[in-house]
């Protein structure tokens, strides 16, 4: 593998190769928090018996990120799910499940899969190629309400929109090319004359979003109170969005 495919992704193995990628306990597209990149080991690739060991470890010594898979529709993989039947069309998830999920597996610093079926044409069927481009789009619309923004080196940050906001979805993105530094942090909302806890985390990684209850704020602030080394934040960032899907 590593000579003809030197840059192909394995799931659960071969243990030890380096573009490992593990299993996050189940096929709903939704992966454990906090969720960590790298691991002590790959986990069983059955997916029917719980196991130990989904969330990562921080210390872990392979890189071996999440993926969190799912299909299409709504069927479980034990109904096949993952296959085309006829007349379940209905089935397939709404724009909104699709944005919650990839809030809850990519904004949980893991990978996203959809299973595409075929059709009795061949073809993957123009009502998921349909729902696919919907969902594209959706996730375009999202970056585009985007109220403030910074990045860098260091241990807080401090977005000042220099007047009130509202603010709704806040996403941390670390430069994983310097591995994950952070291991717990806190975000604050500045209103009436104080700092407001907005949420207390641990792991970033590639991609933490945080969605919330709106908020008006004139400041946004990040503290990461322990990492290993000083982090560094590619992306901090804050939204409002006007159909958000709420986590906390």
């Amino acid at each position: 593998m590593g000579e003809g495919r030197p840059n192909a992704i394995a799931f659960q193995g071969p243990f030890g190769f380096e573009n490992n990628i593990r299993w996050v306990g189940n096929e709903k597209g939704v992966a454990p928090y906090p969720c960590w990149a790298t691991a002590d080991s790959t986990t069983s690739s059955s997916g029917v018996v719980e196991i130990k060991g989904l969330n990562g470890n921080p210390n872990g010594e392979f890189w071996c990120p999440g993926e969190a898979d799912f299909p299409l529709r709504w069927n479980s993989s034990f109904q096949g799910g993952w296959f085309w039947k006829k007349n379940e069309d209905h089935k397939i998830f709404t724009v909104d499940q699709l944005m919650d999920k990839y809030d809850k597996s990519v904004g949980r610093n893991t990978n996203m899969l959809i299973g595409i079926v075929m059709d009795d044409r061949g073809l993957v069927p123009d009502v998921d190629v349909k729902r696919l481009a919907e969902f594209g789009r959706a996730i375009k619309e999202q970056s585009s309400y985007k109220v403030g923004q910074t990045k860098g080196e260091g241990a807080e940050f401090v977005i000042d929109f220099g007047t009130v906001k509202k603010v709704n979805r806040i996403l941390i993105s670390e430069d994983i090319r310097s591995g994950e530094r952070i291991r717990q942090y806190s975000l604050e909302g500045f209103r009436d004359g104080g700092w407001i806890k907005i949420e207390t985390g641990e792991s970033v990684g590639h991609k933490r979003i945080v969605t919330f209850a709106e908020g008006n704020y004139s400041k946004v602030r990040l503290s990461v109170m322990e990492y290993v080394q000083k982090p560094v934040i590619k992306a901090f960032e804050c939204y409002y969005s006007k159909n958000p899907t709420t986590d906390l």
